[in-house]
């Protein structure tokens, strides 16, 4: 597995395309900048696993883009991970949904959107 520092990372270079345009699997998180996920919508097209970490209230407009441009995305896998207590404002998910309900016809396994539990242990 390769970890891409997405700090360091110009997605426009000739070797970072060919470098991003052969991936296939992608674990992230939501607090990345929507930015970072934009242009990897824009270099990878061919994920076909994706797993993502909601660590925050908000929509990603980019993890929407990434997942709306994938031509051949066969699992999905959303898990969120922040404390429940708050008062969640932004509904982080009809645009998630919305984008996958179009690749319905790819998608072969997709994991339920699920609460990780937070516990703090005194």
């Amino acid at each position: 597995m390769i970890s891409i520092d997405h700090q360091m990372l110009s997605f426009y270079l000739p070797e970072t395309k060919a470098l991003l345009e052969s991936l296939c699997e992608l674990t992230c998180d939501t607090s990345t900048n929507p930015s970072y996920f934009c242009g990897l919508a824009y270099n990878c097209q061919n994920i076909q696993r994706l797993i993502i970490i909601n660590k925050t209230h908000n929509v990603n407009d980019g993890v929407v883009e990434l997942i709306k441009v994938q031509k051949i995305l066969r699992y999905f896998k959303w898990t969120d991970d922040f404390k429940t207590e708050h008062n969640i404002t932004n509904d982080p998910y009809t645009k998630i949904i919305l984008a996958l309900e179009k690749k319905t016809y790819v998608i072969q396994n997709t994991t339920k959107i699920s609460q990780v539990e937070n516990v703090n242990t005194q």
